[in-house]
């Protein structure tokens, strides 16, 4: 760039040996320092340094998403919307609700967020008809707690909104971020909810939003839209574009490509200020230069953002999601970042 600053990053692929042929998603338990994964058949395995586990429990409905619960625990969303609740390492059921939890009318389980920097108890749930559920997990059980709210509570306007993302502003943990897509490209909101008063803080109207973040400080709120516009949000300023994936084009006359997901990582040796992820929406007819961009701030000035990495396609390989691991300063590693729990679909899986 123009500042003549260059970061050096290392991408590792690697732990699919042994892997199951019908995995459905896939995360790194940080605090465990375990790969799990599910399967679509319900199954869910753990991968350590010495020993691997499974653990099977539906074989008719497909593990939807997996999180990590500090500091040992692992929620599960099966696709019927049950919910199991796992102690680690030993994959032991502490808690399983079935499907009747939830309200009909809610729809189907969209998203799932856990404060992992906050290391709090509490898993909050978005549907796919808008609503938002918080979920209580303890050592002993898993209860929906008293705090449900409709999407018209929240602070929604439009109809068919489905909420697709959640997190919490690690800088004011009264505030959650809550992101939405309606059924056209160009419908969708941010909404900046207070929890403790129970009413939205901040709304705003944007494209139809896949995925959101907020980066370490709670200061910047990324969001990734239908339209491969990503946006840059403060609670002083509307949203504004910093990136969009029509750079990723080969053909620039095609159709602008998703953001599918979007992930902070914080400061690391080799990015003081931290570093945002986009995964794009790299399906085999999309003709792109790179599936996953890094961007950070390389300058003194405020949201501004300048690409870092970029992961070229896998050829015949389709990437569903990623995530990231931080890594321990003191190791020689640090000088990396590595990239796992990256859930690849191909014809040998």
């Amino acid at each position: 760039n123009d500042n003549n600053i260059s970061l050096d990053f290392e991408a590792d692929v690697g732990g699919c040996k042994g892997w199951f042929k019908n995995t459905s998603t896939v995360i790194y338990h940080s605090h465990q320092a375990l790969i799990c994964i599910g399967t679509t058949s319900g199954g869910v395995c753990v991968y350590g340094n010495d020993f691997q586990l499974f653990k099977s429990v539906n074989t008719t409905c497909e593990v939807k998403c997996i999180s990590a619960v500090y500091p040992n625990q692992l929620f599960v969303v099966l696709s019927d919307n049950s919910l199991i609740l796992y102690s680690l390492p030993q994959l032991n059921i502490i808690q399983q609700l079935d499907s009747t939890w939830i309200d009909k009318s809610s729809g189907n389980i969209s998203c799932v967020h856990v404060d992992d920097i906050a290391q709090m108890p509490y898993i909050y749930l978005g549907t796919t008809e808008g609503d938002f559920y918080v979920i209580h997990a303890t050592d002993t059980s898993l209860r929906l707690c008293d705090y449900t709210l409709s999407s018209a509570q929240v602070g929604v306007i439009d109809k068919d909104m489905i909420l697709t993302d959640i997190h919490i502003c690690p800088k004011d943990e009264r505030h959650i971020a809550l992101s939405y897509e309606g059924p056209n490209d160009d419908i969708g909101s941010v909404i900046i909810f207070d929890l403790k008063k129970k009413i939205p803080f901040k709304q705003y109207r944007t494209p139809a939003i896949t995925s959101l973040t907020w980066n370490h400080t709670g200061d910047f709120l990324y969001a990734g839209t239908r339209i491969g516009e990503l946006l840059s949000i403060t609670i002083e300023k509307a949203p504004s574009v910093i990136y969009n994936t029509r750079n990723e084009l080969i053909d620039t006359e095609d159709l602008p490509i998703a953001i599918r997901k979007i992930l902070w990582l914080g400061p690391q040796v080799i990015a003081q200020s931290g570093c945002l992820f986009i995964l794009l929406d790299n399906d085999e007819n999309t003709n792109i230069k790179n599936c996953i961009v890094g961007l950070a701030n390389l300058t003194n000035k405020p949201g501004e953002m300048s690409q870092v990495f970029a992961l070229p396609p896998l050829i015949n390989e389709y990437i569903l999601g990623f995530r990231l691991i931080p890594l321990i300063p003191s190791t020689e590693s640090s000088k990396s970042i590595q990239f796992a729990s990256l859930s690849i679909d191909s014809n040998d899986n």
